[in-house]
């Protein structure tokens, strides 16, 4: 298998010992809730020993700052992303979108907790919980309402077979087609009259 610009980014941060969690357009991806992304989102640790690593990492990619602000950890806590262009050559043009508190997600602590760990041909990935996942993806976009719906879809597939109750909770709540939610409501209407009462 040929090395993709993120399977080489995810390698190199791996390398240097940087603590990611995948977000984002790549994270929707590994779901199954397809989305064409060139951009590669990442929720970092920003611990004293972890800068310093994610700036050598950035160093071997090549990597400039295309946007305010720049890579400091008060910026990061305060919530804001920073962003990179990588120029090294098999990353030429990959945009990195860096942050320490994701969209949506107050308990940072929590989300790490929840993460998941996904077995590639490149190595293993790290990426933000489903149900993360869908909470970043709460914008006022309409693309990305469309996603969550592939995403809880691909779901309902993959567990469809034995699925626990709080799948199915979690289907209640989060599928947006209609045809979905009747069919869940007339299979589980107990839990289908929890979800409407919460």
């Amino acid at each position: 298998m040929i090395p993709t610009p993120i399977q080489s980014a995810l390698t190199t941060l791996r390398h240097h010992g940087v603590e990611t969690l995948l977000i984002g357009g790549q994270a929707s991806i590994l779901y199954g809730g397809a989305e064409f992304s060139r951009d590669l989102d990442l929720v970092i640790a920003a611990s004293p020993a972890g800068l310093p690593r994610l700036e050598h990492a950035l160093s071997d990619l090549d990597a400039s700052l295309i946007a305010v602000p720049p890579l400091r950890a008060d910026f990061l806590e305060q919530g804001h992303a920073v962003h990179f262009r990588c120029a090294r050559s098999d990353v030429a043009g990959l945009r990195l979108d860096l942050m320490t508190r994701p969209p949506r997600l107050p308990d940072v602590e929590a989300t790490w907790r929840r993460r998941v760990e996904i077995e590639l041909e490149s190595g293993p990935v790290t990426v933000v919980a489903l149900e993360d996942l869908i909470q970043t993806k709460k914008t006022q976009r309409d693309k990305d309402w469309a996603i969550i719906g592939s995403l809880v879809q691909a779901d309902m597939i993959r567990h469809r077979s034995e699925p626990a109750q709080d799948r199915i909770q979690f289907w209640l709540r989060e599928a947006r087609e209609a045809a979905e939610l009747i069919d869940l409501a007339a299979t589980c209407p107990d839990l289908a009259e929890l979800i409407a009462t919460d």
